[in-house]
């Protein structure tokens, strides 16, 4: 059925697909779905579903027009000596700042799960270990997001790619990354550029074990992290949609591991992308922030920095005890609250680009990123993910890895 799917599309199409069918899909039907079976949802919500139908169309546009590149170091194949040599680098780097991060924690997350701790104390602990440091300490947070947000992807991709000797070991050691932080999103940092690898080789079987497993880790980590949750908290409240897709929902299935994640999958995303825009007009009177919330545009325009996803966090949750709870969404919603309908088209256009840039590339570790591209857009902002993320930096490492003249890597292409 996959391959009958496949013949009739072109394979460079597939992300551009993906991408409609995870921006348009989730933030343009389901909203309106939504709003058709119970007139209780939030007005926001259909604000959302038009900025997204406008951000769906920049998408094929700016993946329509990017052309073919044509300069000569963008369309060299990958030299595998000095690639392997460069990835051996990110993993020793990673290795070293995991190393400096547990050794200077008061807590690790996952240690004080394993121990009972409660899910508040594990989220503080989470926030703790990173997110909340300070001083010259607040360059580890910088560091472990352009590690972990693409440069180890890129380097675990292109040692599967390559099949270079000790890339087992090199993926188990991210994955014992994802688990000191008792974070299960990063998982998906290391599984998909890992299935989008597999899927080229056309190894299908691999990838639905991949799945499985990944699916039972999670389970298995959710269950350690959310297990001292008391029963109490479950409110019998009848599930209507307009309270399923809201914050408050949340008592409802902190006892359950299983319909808290798929809870987290399915209303998070929409509910925070209206809590953003509440958050936007309530909080900051809609104006426009012109970048700001990007702390490298705030500084270089001279700007004030505004913490906007720790305002939406504050206004879904109430702030946490480090003060440093953020709620991330899609990339659109940015886009619009720093410069409005103009910046929805502008970041589409730019995000639809970058999207057919790294699918198209000759190289095949950089082509496996863009199904982890299009989830970091998905789930938070273009700026953050080019820049915080460090996939204009794993860009930059892709050409240093490039052939100067022979065909010493490959030049296959991976979508």
């Amino acid at each position: 059925m996959i391959n009958r799917i496949g013949s009739a599309v072109d394979a460079s199409r597939w992300p551009l697909l993906w991408a409609v069918m995870a921006v348009f899909g989730t933030f343009t039907v389901t909203p309106l779905v939504l709003c058709f079976f119970d007139p209780n949802m939030p007005a926001g919500l259909l604000d959302v579903a038009g900025l997204s139908t406008l951000a769906s169309g920049g998408i094929v546009l700016g993946y329509s027009i990017l052309p073919t590149a044509r300069v000569s170091v963008l369309r060299r194949p990958v030299n595998v000596q000095v690639f392997s040599r460069v990835a051996l680098g990110i993993f020793v780097m990673y290795a070293l700042l995991l190393f400096v991060l547990a050794a200077t924690a008061n807590v690790i997350p996952l240690f004080g799960a394993v121990m009972g701790a409660g899910i508040d104390e594990v989220s503080e602990s989470r926030e703790q270990f990173l997110k909340a440091r300070t001083g010259w300490a607040i360059v580890f947070v910088y560091a472990h997001a352009v590690l972990a947000g693409s440069l180890v992807p890129y380097a675990i991709a292109g040692s599967l790619t390559y099949r270079f000797r000790g890339r087992i070991a090199a993926i188990a050691g991210f994955f014992f990354g994802c688990v000191l932080f008792a974070e299960k999103a990063f998982f998906l940092k290391a599984i998909i550029p890992i299935a989008a690898v597999e899927w080229r080789r056309g190894r299908r079987i691999a990838i639905l074990a991949m799945f499985a497993a990944s699916i039972a880790s999670l389970m298995i980590l959710a269950v350690i992290t959310t297990r001292n949750i008391s029963d109490s908290s479950t409110d019998s409240e009848t599930a209507t949609p307009s309270r399923y897709f809201s914050s408050a929902y949340s008592a409802n299935v902190l006892g359950s591991p299983m319909e808290y994640m798929v809870w987290r999958a399915i209303s998070v995303p929409i509910f925070t992308a209206v809590d953003s825009l509440s958050t936007f007009s309530a909080v900051y009177e809609s104006r426009h922030f012109l970048g700001a919330t990007s702390s490298l545009v705030a500084g270089v325009s001279g700007q004030q920095h505004v913490r906007f996803e720790r305002a939406v966090f504050e206004f879904e949750w109430g702030q946490n005890a480090t003060g440093t709870g953020s709620s991330n969404t899609v990339f659109f919603i940015e886009a619009f609250v720093n410069f409005g309908i103009p910046g929805v088209v502008v970041f589409s256009i730019m995000a639809g680009a970058l999207l057919r840039f790294l699918a198209c590339s000759p190289d095949p570790a950089l082509a496996a990123l863009w199904p982890l591209y299009l989830f970091a857009i998905y789930c938070g902002g273009l700026i953050g993910t080019l820049l915080s993320n460090g996939f204009i930096a794993v860009a930059l490492v892709s050409l240093v890895v490039r052939c100067s003249k022979g065909p010493r890597g490959t030049s296959r292409r991976a979508y």
